[in-house]
């Protein structure tokens, strides 16, 4: 009778921790586009994020629109059309909208879940100049606040670009 006891007060336990599920994650791989604001002008691009390699491109204003920032293995690449130039890193500013993003998502594989609401899940990149805060709906960024240039990009899939 004892153990028939224990065995009914143990299976409201065990079917408690059997219904945990686990925390939702972020993609490691995206197209998409951002908006992101600095100090009195709004600035807009493409980020390509998969297989190690990091795209990033300006779509405006229109005086950088088609400059291309590239990080692969470390390495940025900075171009315009078929030009291009390897860059050391460290000739951007960490303010500036590249690095930012590069110095952030370089983390995502750190990804620390922390929150959801409204459908939206919150995660804490550990980057050296503070926690980066990510957003994302389905494991698909929505948002990113980077400490380092207090900058906040809002993201959108590229095939819903023009939807809305």
């Amino acid at each position: 009778m004892k153990k028939l006891l224990c065995i009914l007060l143990l299976l409201p336990i065990l079917s408690l921790t059997a219904c945990q599920k686990e925390p939702p994650t972020v993609q490691d791989s995206f197209d998409l586009t951002f908006t992101v604001k600095q100090d009195d002008t709004d600035y807009a691009g493409t980020l390509t994020l998969g297989d190690g390699i990091m795209n990033i491109t300006m779509t405006d204003p229109y005086t950088i629109e088609g400059m291309a920032f590239t990080y692969e293995n470390g390495e940025l690449t900075i171009g315009r059309g078929s030009l291009g130039t390897k860059a050391n890193c460290d000739y951007l500013p960490a303010e500036s909208i590249p690095a930012s993003l590069y110095d952030a998502l370089t983390y995502l594989s750190q990804a620390v879940y922390t929150e959801s609401t409204d459908g939206s899940d919150s995660f804490t990149l550990p980057t050296p100049y503070g926690n980066a805060v990510l957003t994302a709906e389905n494991g698909l960024p929505t948002s990113l606040q980077v400490p380092q240039s207090d900058l906040l990009f809002q993201f959108q899939p590229i095939s819903e670009k023009g939807s809305s």
